[in-house]
């Protein structure tokens, strides 16, 4: 904190030092000195050097004070500045719509579906208009669909359109993009999502790709934020993490940064823009809404927009890990038995991985030849500043697949 203070208060605590030593030293000579007279002379000396001491600490603590006080003025000032200045910002309507018009898309049909208030009401033939509209368009997907949620839990509905998506003479193609532990604002969905990464990647075919918490090409303006200069600087663990507290703690300093967007798009032709998760809560629980917007041009940039989330520099690519040599399909019974358990799955060895494209590769489908050539394994929870016994204990103790209707 000294280093912030003023100049005068620096040479308050050099003189708080010296009338510290000087006081330490006058009273040791005096406790040596035998001569009454000289004594007494020291003595003085001695009470002017505690005065001068108790005077000069007075000085630091008033200065402290007002510094501090003048430090959290200005923030406060600059805060208010930004508030300020943003709502001038928001008023300005010539100035929003400039900046908004590079986004703006002439397009053809659009479909709004959202459920009404009574879809709790038992007695209704239809509670959730929204989520039957949207397995619907899921299930018309001819060659490839792209989609982008924070959650990725699957409603038994959901899994079964997927499922029988996959079984298909041609099959789709299927992306996701999703949060990864580091990235995501919800430790017990994570939980849910990493349980079934399996069953996802095996038996719906999915290819998963899950945000880094520190992407290269973010979206959103970093400088505008604020973020703390010391970004990227290793950050130590933490003697305990309580989750109901925020996000889990990470190995380096910055601006996390997560996905909140529901969206996908189907064969590049439908491009569809909501609040549905494909979880049972959306289907049951939640009033949701989307708007689904039948338009090559802006299913196409919303496509784009996806993958660039999904892009190596953005996102780890999940895919099964590197089998044991001896004991592969034992190992594979034992997990998929563990999964099915009413809690956690605690099988040690899951199915799946996060991994890294190595610097000179190109992006390749998990299966591919040279796969194990271009991709590093980095852990299940990488950029995560938690044990992995740790982790493991949180979901164990905490969440179990009982728990999805209700998360």
């Amino acid at each position: 904190m000294f280093e912030f203070l003023p100049s005068a208060t620096n040479w308050a605590l050099h003189a708080v030092a010296a009338g510290v030593v000087l006081f330490a030293l006058g009273w040791t000579a005096v406790r040596r000195t035998s001569d009454p007279a000289r004594r007494l002379q020291l003595s003085r000396w001695v009470v002017r050097a505690g005065l001068f001491a108790a005077v000069s600490v007075m000085f630091v603590q008033r200065a402290a004070i007002q510094h501090l006080a003048d430090a959290t003025q200005r923030t406060a000032l600059t805060a208010s500045a930004l508030r300020d200045g943003m709502q001038a910002a928001a008023l300005d309507s010539p100035a929003v719509f400039a900046r908004l018009s590079p986004y703006l898309f002439e397009v053809g049909r659009v479909d709004f579906f959202a459920d009404l208030p009574n879809k709790h009401d038992a007695a209704m033939q239809s509670r959730s208009e929204a989520s039957k509209a949207l397995l619907n368009l899921v299930a018309s997907t001819q060659s490839e669909l792209i989609l982008q949620t924070p959650y990725l839990v699957m409603s038994r509905q959901a899994r079964g359109v997927f499922r029988s998506m996959h079984h298909r003479e041609q099959a789709p193609l299927i992306y996701v993009s999703t949060n990864s532990l580091a990235a995501t604002d919800a430790f017990p969905v994570y939980a849910m999502s990493h349980k079934y990464k399996r069953l996802y990647l095996r038996e719906l075919g999915f290819e998963i790709h899950e945000f880094k918490p520190f992407p290269v090409s973010a979206p959103i303006d970093l400088a505008a934020t604020g973020a703390t200069p010391d970004a990227g600087q290793p950050l130590p663990a933490p003697k305990d993490y309580d989750r109901d507290k925020g996000p889990v703690p990470l190995k380096r300093a910055g601006l996390r940064i997560g996905l909140h967007a529901k969206c996908m798009v189907i064969d590049e032709r439908i491009g569809v823009v909501g609040s549905h998760n494909f979880d049972p809560r959306s289907d049951d629980y939640n009033t949701e809404s989307m708007v689904v917007i039948h338009d090559t041009r802006f299913a196409q940039a919303l496509a784009a927009s996806i993958r660039g989330d999904m892009a190596p520099e953005n996102a780890w690519l999940i895919a099964p890990r590197a089998k044991l040599p001896v004991l592969a399909q034992l190992n594979y019974n034992l997990g998929k038995f563990s999964e099915k358990l009413p809690i956690f799955d605690v099988w040690p060895l899951p199915y799946a991985t996060s991994y890294e494209l190595k610097p000179g590769c190109q992006p390749l489908h998990p299966g591919a030849a040279d796969f194990d050539k271009c991709y590093d394994a980095v852990g299940d929870f990488p950029e995560v500043n938690l044990s992995l016994k740790s982790i493991y204990t949180r979901f164990l103790t905490a969440f179990g697949s009982s728990l999805i209707p209700i998360l």
